[in-house]
């Protein structure tokens, strides 16, 4: 395993780390609810593929779940309601 797909790996990891704790907390709404189905999709499928693709190709799916996370922290922070510990 080349030293990029190493450290692929490690993204990966922290990644699958940070959409588990964001799909484990409550949907606000039905666009977040969406969202949260949309990185159930991205992690399943970069989770079937990523032993067996080339790094190039992780690093393509890493960047769509990394847009997915970033979205879904947006659209918490937003609105305050939203964001953990709002009310």
């Amino acid at each position: 395993m080349t030293e990029r797909l190493k450290a692929l790996v490690g993204i990966y990891i922290m990644m699958l780390g940070c959409a588990a704790i964001l799909i484990s907390r409550p949907a606000a709404d039905n666009a977040d609810l969406k969202l949260k189905a949309e990185i159930r999709i991205a992690v399943s499928e970069i989770s079937a593929r990523f032993l067996k693709t080339s790094a190039p190709e992780a690093e393509a799916d890493l960047k769509r779940l990394k847009r997915l996370l970033l979205k879904q922290r947006q659209i918490r922070t937003a609105d305050p309601r939203k964001s953990p510990g709002g009310r």
